[in-house]
């Protein structure tokens, strides 16, 4: 279920909407955040892994800031909560975004 992300800045803002959601990878189930601006079908899509150095973060901490990406620029955003150090090693978070990646590259295509 879409929950919309409110404005902060007024009338006149485009709402977003966004979504929890699992993305399949090489190392198992992905959590996603999904922003969709409710002013048009995304003209394309950006992947946001979120900042940690790579040990830290993760992407309810980004929501807001990834929420206004989704709202100014007319893309999706999907934010990947990838795995963290030391709990895995490199490159198992760029594998992550990369899975992201895949995905995202799939809603561009026309069905059929």
């Amino acid at each position: 279920m879409a929950t919309p992300v409110r404005p902060s800045d007024g009338p006149g803002h485009v709402t977003v909407s966004w979504e929890q959601a699992i993305l399949p990878s090489a190392a198992g189930p992905l959590p996603v955040r999904v922003y969709r601006s409710a002013a048009a079908t995304p003209g394309g899509w950006l992947v946001w892994a979120h900042g940690g150095s790579r040990r830290g973060g993760s992407a309810r901490d980004w929501h807001r800031p990834t929420a206004e990406r989704a709202r100014t620029s007319g893309f999706g955003v999907v934010s990947v909560d990838h795995r963290l150090a030391p709990a895995v090693r490199h490159p198992a978070m760029v594998e992550d975004v990369l899975s992201a990646l895949d995905w995202a590259r799939e809603q561009d295509r026309p069905a059929g």
